[in-house]
């Protein structure tokens, strides 16, 4: 078991073969929830840092908004990238000091509460094939240029990966040459067992001996791979839970009735103004006064946490299913309980995907045309949330550059209009205009209240006080 003090980090790492193959971010999510993981490594991303990766890592981004993605995409041809999925407690930096044509990687400098850093380093490297110009030889002299350059930090050392080396077969030269080079750097090897289906052990955990950094190893099959994934608990502190704070109004508190007579005692009923600003201003004043009064404005600070508002019963048990027959394999080693256990985690995967839809999907049949868009956005734009402005030092500037842009942008399609058109355009115009405008008459205080009542409930910032409450008090 992985370990789940305060003391301790729990890490994962595994070769996904495309994040965005379907359910694949989902079955991710669901596995950094379960296991109650800090960060996890990623290789064979399959991202290629454009529009296309939008819906996987909005899916991540929308069920771990305490977690952030950094990740390297291939730049050339499909397949591979590395990433890394980690808790928005740690502070993090990333190292791009060197490039390699052997091997992919990430190379990230993590800092956690009471502890020193840890540099974390993320390969990839392909398997051998004939496009490939890269050699073994070539494998090796990159990665011994890098390990050289880790080993002489004094930070703490954590290399994972996929390195397509097959450190379980001892007969194998090129796994030899390989543990050989790590003896030398004094580094160390923490997966034993095979992390691929074919049995050989690929995906390793590696660092100093002298760091004491893994406690403890393990692998598991239940995510959706030919690879198991490797689960390690670190001897580095975990993060601090990620924390937002946010200003409002108890305005469903407020006594409608006492609200209501303290609009009757105010100055807008006991000051005389003929002048239509001076009105409004009081107006603004009077009610902003009230609101404050009512309702005050509270800061509350609450932790960001993971969200699986999908998760069912019926995902519980399929889980529980799945526990069941994992722990039959380890009891007998029996095929037939191998087997079984590829089923039930089948069976629990589609299952989590498909609940996950059909929550979806209602939440769409019950969402007007304004909620759709909003929903949408949310599910296809990993930045969804974020608040997009131009860089501003204060308020003002922001308006002012808002202005700018559309003042120049008309004076652009005005050029641009003025270009085109090559012949005088005239349009006729009636000489008399047979409406006429003669008076205005009063508005009664029915007309007043219904139009009120008819507006949305949508505000702003510059609205004394919000549209619902209005609506409410002036209809009493």
């Amino acid at each position: 078991m992985v370990p789940h003090s305060n003391s301790f980090t729990n890490f994962a790492i595994w070769n996904a073969r495309s994040v965005k193959a379907r359910g694949k971010s989902t079955a991710i999510c669901d596995f950094v929830i379960s296991k109650q993981l800090h960060f996890f490594a990623v290789t064979e991303t399959w991202l290629t840092n454009s529009d296309r990766d939008n819906r996987a890592l909005a899916d991540i981004r929308t069920t771990l908004p305490n977690f952030e993605f950094h990740h390297s995409p291939r730049l050339s041809g499909k397949g591979g990238g590395v990433g890394v999925l980690l808790h928005k407690g740690f502070k993090v930096s990333v190292n791009r000091e060197f490039t390699f044509k052997s091997f992919e990687h990430i190379d990230l400098m993590l800092r956690s509460s009471g502890s020193t850093d840890l540099r974390l380093v993320v390969i990839y490297r392909p398997p051998s094939s004939a496009r490939k110009r890269e050699t073994l030889s070539t494998f090796f002299n990159e990665l011994s240029t890098l390990v050289e350059v880790l080993c002489i930090n004094h930070q703490r050392l954590l290399i994972v990966g996929d390195f397509n080396v097959h450190v379980d077969d001892p007969n194998n030269v090129d796994a030899q040459r390989f543990l050989s080079l790590l003896d030398v750097a004094n580094l160390h090897n923490h997966i034993k067992s095979p992390t691929h289906s074919s049995g050989h052990t690929l995906d390793l955990v590696i660092s100093r001996d002298s760091d004491d950094l893994v406690l403890t190893s393990s692998t598991d099959s239940s995510l959706p791979s030919d690879h198991r994934s490797a689960i390690c608990g670190l001897s580095f502190a975990r993060p601090l839970p990620v924390k937002r704070t946010v200003v409002l109004r108890k305005c469903k508190d407020i006594d409608q009735q006492d609200f209501q007579k303290d609009i009757q005692k105010s100055q807008l009923f006991t000051d005389s103004l003929d002048e239509c600003g001076d009105l409004a201003d009081l107006y603004n004043e009077e009610m902003q006064r009230l609101l404050d009064q009512h309702a005050p404005l509270e800061e509350k600070e609450f932790i960001l946490r993971p969200q699986a508002p999908w998760y069912s019963d019926a995902l519980r048990r399929s889980k529980q299913e799945r526990r069941r027959a994992e722990r039959a394999v380890y009891k007998s080693g029996l095929q037939i309980h191998k087997d079984i256990y590829k089923e039930k985690c089948k069976s629990y995967l589609f299952l989590l995907r498909q609940t996950k839809e059909d929550y979806f999907l209602k939440k769409i049949d019950y969402r007007d045309q304004r909620g759709l868009y909003r929903m949408v956005r949310t599910l296809s734009s990993p930045h969804a949330s974020s608040q997009i402005l131009p860089c501003h030092d204060s308020p003002g500037q922001l308006a002012e550059s808002f202005c700018s842009f559309f003042d120049e942008k008309v004076k652009r399609i005005r050029q641009e209009l003025d270009a085109s058109i090559s012949e005088d355009l005239s349009v006729p115009v009636k000489d008399r205009c047979s409406s006429y405008l003669t008076e205005f008459h009063t508005v009664s205080e029915d007309e007043l209240v219904n139009i009120v009542k008819g507006t949305s409930n949508s505000y702003c910032d510059l609205d004394p006080i919000p549209t619902s409450l209005l609506k409410k008090v002036i209809s009493q």
